[in-house]
């Protein structure tokens, strides 16, 4: 920015120096006045050269740094919540958004019932997978209350001896293997008087 701002500061007041000058020494054909107009104006073209060269200068610096981190995986995109479902009906099979209610499934939306984001046959049992998309640095908290909530619901609409199950998808979050542990164990607690030990899948 700082070398952008130079370059274009000295272009900007050599110019307009310049300019004002001719312009001057046109007019008056004084030479003490010319020298005068001249270094006015160069200084004035220095100065809004020098802004503007450090704005055109921070900008590109910025995409620079942006572009380089992107090729070298530090800046990935985060996907959508619908992303993250339809990526873990990919790994587990099974079937998307079917609705329960009081242990029987019954038509997709009806009031009352709990709909899981992926359901799928594990010998004779259903399971049940919750698929999560949070910011697992920050908002933990809510991501704990919602689960809880969710798997409680579940144990009286879904199926007599149905499973459960926590999908974390953290693609593009760039998180340490500590807090996504640190995410996974206040989830455990949270659950451990609904579901004790929940299998949490993460999503990569």
């Amino acid at each position: 920015s700082a070398k952008t701002a130079a370059t274009m500061a000295l272009s900007s007041g050599a110019i307009s120096g310049i300019s004002q000058a001719l312009i001057t020494g046109i007019q008056t054909k004084d030479f003490d006045q010319t020298v005068k107009a001249a270094a006015l104006k160069a200084s004035e073209g220095f100065m809004w050269g020098a802004i503007t060269g450090a704005v055109a200068g921070g900008v590109s610096e910025a995409f620079k740094a942006k572009t380089a981190a992107a090729s070298s995986g530090v800046i990935k995109d985060i996907p959508s919540p619908r992303e993250s479902e339809l990526f873990a009906l990919e790994q587990y099979g099974g079937s998307e958004q079917v609705t329960y209610l009081a242990g029987q499934e019954v038509p997709w939306g009806t009031a009352g019932g709990t709909r899981p984001d992926v359901v799928r046959q594990i010998g004779n049992q259903l399971e049940a997978i919750e698929v999560k998309n949070y910011d697992l640095q920050n908002n933990v908290g809510g991501l704990c209350s919602e689960l809880k909530r969710q798997i409680s619901q579940r144990f009286t609409d879904l199926p007599p001896d149905s499973l459960q199950r926590i999908a974390l998808d953290v693609r593009g979050r760039g998180y340490t293997a500590e807090i996504i542990e640190n995410a996974q164990n206040a989830i455990w607690s949270t659950l451990s008087e609904v579901y004790p030990n929940i299998p949490i899948d993460i999503l990569v």
